[in-house]
Order: C-alpha cells, then sequence, then structure tokens
C-alpha cells in the first residue's frame, strides 16, 4: 500500500520543465509567476535562479543552450498513509493505521530540480521511515490517544537536515487518523478498569486502617490528659498501685508503637527532622522521651515501666521508615567549551550527556521523576540541532545505576551552517519522554583555526 501511494505522487506539480530556448535570445522574454523560481541551465550546467518578475535573455550567450525549471515555491502539504504495513510492540506486535500530513517548502530550487530525481517521492520516504520510527518508541493505548507521535515524527525529520540535502524544509507535521485493532483495545481498557478497582479497594483498606490509627492515638492521648488531670504520672501509678497501671493507661508497649507509627509519617511527610532524634545535641533515649509522652524524663524513658520498645529499636525503625531515594539529574555539556564562545564551522566538538545525582560543575541539568531500585536502568538519549552533523548516531542508549558512576555518552557534532543554533537533548525511559536540555550555541561565518 505504501509503494502504491508513492507511485502516484505527481512530481510535476512540485518542478515542471525543462523549457528549451531556442532561436535569438534578445527577443525572448521569461516571464516568472509569483509564487514559483526558474532555475537557469546553460549548456547543462546551472547557471542561476531567477525570482517572480520579467527577465529578459538577451544577456545570455546566443551559442549557448538554456533550459529553464520552474519550482513551486509556495508552501504545500503531502499526504502520508499506511495500512496494516506499521508493528508496534508494545504490549504484543500489533498492527496500527496512521495517516500524517507533511507541511512543508522548497528552500533551495536548484537541488530540487536538478539533484533530486523525485524530491517528493524522496520526501515520502523519509515520512515513512520517521512514522516507522515513531511507532517503534510508542506503546498502543499511548499511540492510539496521539501521545507524542507527531513530535516524533517531525523531530526525525528535522534531524536528517532534509533543507540541506534534499532542498525542502519540513514547517509541521500533524496526525490526520490514527486507527488500531479496536478488540486489542477493548481488552487493553478492560484490564485498565479492574486495575483501578483493584487500587480503589486498596486505598480504602489503607484509609480505613488509618482512621483506626488515628482514633487508637486520640484515646491513647485522652488517658494521658486524664491523668494528668488527676495529678497522678503513670510511674506513680505503676509503683503504688500495680494492678490498676493497665487499666488507667492501657498497654505500653502498644501505645508507643501507635505513636511510633505516627511518628513515622510525621517524619514520612517532612514535618519533623530525624536529626532532631538521632543528633548529638542531645541523648536519642531522652528525645524521643519527649516526643513519645510528651515530658522530659531525665536522660531515660521510664526504665521501670513495662513492655517499653528499647530506644535501640526505636532508632532502627524511625531511620529505616524515613529513607528516601536521592534525586536524579538529567544533565549535558558541550566539553571543553565556554558558554560565551562561538563555535567554528566544520570543527567537530563533543557533547556528553547522562544521569548524576546532582550536577556537575559546567554542566546544564534537569531534575528526573524518582527511579527506585540500585539496578540497571537503561535510558534512550536523543540529540536534535538543525545546521549540525551529528555522529555516530542522533540517539543512543545509556545504562544507569544508582550504586554506581557511569560514564557519559558522547556524541560528536560539527556545524555545517553559521548564526545562532540549538541543540536539544531528550531522555527517554521505557519510550517515555523525560526531560529536555537546551544548549544554545553561536557559530562563526568563517572557519576558526582554535577556540577556547
Amino acid at each position: 500500500m505504501i509503494a502504491a501511494k508513492k507511485d502516484s505522487i505527481q512530481e510535476s506539480e512540485l518542478v515542471w520543465g525543462p523549457e528549451v530556448i531556442t532561436g535569438p535570445k534578445f527577443t525572448k522574454k521569461l516571464r516568472v509567476d509569483e509564487g514559483t523560481n526558474a532555475v537557469i541551465m546553460l549548456d547543462g550546467a546551472y547557471q542561476e535562479t531567477l525570482p517572480p518578475g520579467g527577465h529578459m535573455l538577451a544577456r545570455f550567450s546566443l551559442f549557448r543552450q538554456c533550459k529553464i525549471y520552474h519550482v513551486d515555491m509556495k508552501d504545500r502539504q503531502l499526504m502520508v498513509e499506511s495500512q496494516g504495513e506499521l508493528i508496534i510492540q508494545e504490549p504484543a506486535p500489533l498492527p496500527v493505521d496512521i495517516s500524517v500530513v507533511i507541511a512543508y517548502r522548497v528552500v533551495e530550487p536548484r537541488i530540487v530540480a536538478l539533484e533530486v530525481s523525485r524530491p517528493l517521492a524522496t520526501l515520502f520516504d523519509y515520512t515513512v521511515e520517521a512514522m516507522r520510527d515513531a511507532v517503534k518508541h510508542s506503546k498502543f493505548e499511548d499511540f492510539l490517544t496521539g501521545g507524542n507521535a507527531s513530535s516524533l515524527i517531525y523531530h526525525h525529520l528535522l534531524g536528517r537536515e532534509l533543507d540541506r540535502y534534499l532542498g525542502i524544509q519540513v514547517l509541521n507535521v500533524q496526525i490526520a487518523s490514527l486507527r488500531g485493532d479496536e478488540r486489542v483495545r477493548g481488552l487493553i481498557v478492560e484490564e485498565g478498569i479492574n486495575l483501578r478497582e483493584e487500587q480503589a479497594i486498596s486505598d480504602r483498606q489503607y484509609h480505613v486502617a488509618r482512621r483506626e490509627m488515628q482514633i487508637q492515638m486520640e484515646q491513647a492521648l485522652n488517658q494521658g490528659r486524664i491523668a494528668e488531670a488527676m495529678r497522678l504520672t503513670p510511674e506513680y501509678v505503676y509503683l503504688t498501685n500495680p494492678q490498676m497501671f493497665e487499666m488507667l493507661y492501657g498497654n505500653r508497649r502498644v501505645t508507643d508503637e501507635l505513636r511510633l507509627q505516627g511518628l513515622i509519617e510525621l517524619a514520612r511527610a517532612g514535618m519533623i527532622d530525624v536529626s532532631a532524634i538521632t543528633g548529638s545535641s542531645q541523648d536519642y533515649a531522652q528525645a524521643l522521651g519527649q516526643m513519645l509522652t510528651g515530658r522530659h524524663i531525665a536522660g531515660q524513658i521510664a526504665p521501670g515501666l513495662p513492655g517499653m520498645i528499647p530506644p535501640g529499636e526505636l532508632r532502627r525503625k524511625l531511620e529505616a521508615a524515613t529513607e528516601v531515594d536521592s534525586a536524579l539529574y538529567a544533565v549535558a555539556r558541550i566539553r571543553d567549551h565556554q558558554t560565551s564562545a562561538q563555535l567554528g564551522m566544520n570543527r567537530t566538538y563533543v557533547l556528553q550527556a547522562g544521569i548524576r545525582k546532582s550536577i556537575p560543575v559546567g554542566f546544564q541539568g534537569q531534575i528526573l521523576p524518582s527511579l527506585f531500585g540500585k539496578e540497571a536502568i537503561e535510558f534512550e538519549i536523543a540529540v536534535h540541532a538543525a545546521g549540525i552533523d551529528i555522529k555516530p548516531d542522533w540517539t543512543q542508549k545509556y545504562s544507569f545505576r544508582q550504586d554506581t558512576v557511569s560514564s557519559f555518552v558522547e556524541f560528536y557534532l560539527t556545524p555545517r551552517e553559521s548564526g545562532f543554533k540549538e541543540v536539544r537533548i531528550e531522555f527517554y525511559y521505557e519510550r517515555h519522554w523525560l526531560a529536555q536540555i537546551k544548549i544554545e550555541v553561536k557559530v562563526a561565518d568563517v572557519e576558526l583555526a582554535s577556540l577556547p
């Protein structure tokens, strides 16, 4: 189907000619319509490109053959469709159909008219390649909801530098239609509903347990207020009437367990500082006794009370419960290059990119979502830059472990055009976009012998 669509493309709508000028040229006048350019060849060699308007041909030699190609310079659209040829891999190999509309314009009529035999067919082939790459980086459900398929196709075409090699600039990519197997989609939707129902049950159980814990904590606090109102301390009751102790105050170990759970929840929410308990400024047992009982107990936590949790055990529980993963950052830089310095044309620079727990000096960075575990995590790093060659490829794999320092992945950048350029470094994890870093540089309009 894709091959049939390609064969139906009419190249003459973009380029028509050649028009051979015969007879004396001093009597000929060439009229170029608005929205077109005329490419002139003399004796089979390119001579010049003429803009819209009237042009006398008398300035060309009488004895040289003159051929004229007309090139459409207006913004145009190319429809590319696939039916059953593209296969998505997640959650299983499934055929999908996609139709895209490519908005483009000719920026170099000489290349379109003289250097490429079928420019529209070539643009069609590049678009099909970009569609396959977009499908490869998408999941079935994300694909059907649109996702970032158009962005993936657009950036893939930008990376090909079609304006330089094909003479055509891609302006926009629009998804016209997305289609997939509705039976498979129904199964995925049903599975998603089941997962949401299970999550709702789990959340409900969590809130019920949390409410019960709050009620028990309030009951324990109320018992303490009653004892305070009676001006009786737990130590006094235990020493004078042990049989009444549990009746009045309950089981002290159970109470401390409940209070410990409350402390852990506050620590996780960042409302208390663990160092306030474990710091050297005060004794750990004394500080924990204050937080659990609300009273200062000189250097110890009522060692005579039954069922008290040992301070060492409380320390281990609280510190283990408040451990959190450190943040991760996507980082990138152009090695040995100052941000204020210019890049030299046709000179190669090294772009380094990777993942770190902090942003190193000289790098730009973006924070990433938390990724748990110390096992190896596979990322994809993609680099896009117009007018700059990227080697060995515009995408590379990158492996990261939280317990080791991974080396940076390196891209080799060679500027081919002068002016201000933007280098975009994008990070993907399991085909999902995570972060983007932009590095703005200026390329000198001459080749520099050496740069800082």
